[in-house]
């Protein structure tokens, strides 16, 4: 069960800019991840709802019955991992 329809990650956004509800960005320009900074994706599947990491963030995080996936096809504000079960 997903506890809520908009998923979590870190993004930094400059102060008093408001954050779309539907896409759980800001409109607002987000800026740059350093190397080596702390950010959480969130997670699709598996036994967790989101990760902590550093950017560049691991392309794969094994776990107890499967291994997170990163996904990043797109802006890194919609990058997440996707739990590939053990087969």
């Amino acid at each position: 069960m997903r506890l809520a329809s908009v998923p979590l990650h870190a993004l930094q956004v400059a102060p008093n800019c408001p954050i779309d509800p539907r896409r759980g960005v800001s409109p607002c320009e987000a800026s740059v991840v350093d190397q080596g900074e702390r950010m959480l994706l969130w997670c699709e599947g598996g036994p967790s709802i989101g990760r902590a990491t550093v950017y560049p963030p691991p392309l794969e995080i094994e776990v107890e019955g499967g291994t997170y996936v990163l996904v990043d096809d797109g802006p890194i504000e919609q990058r997440h991992y996707e739990f590939v079960r053990e087969g």
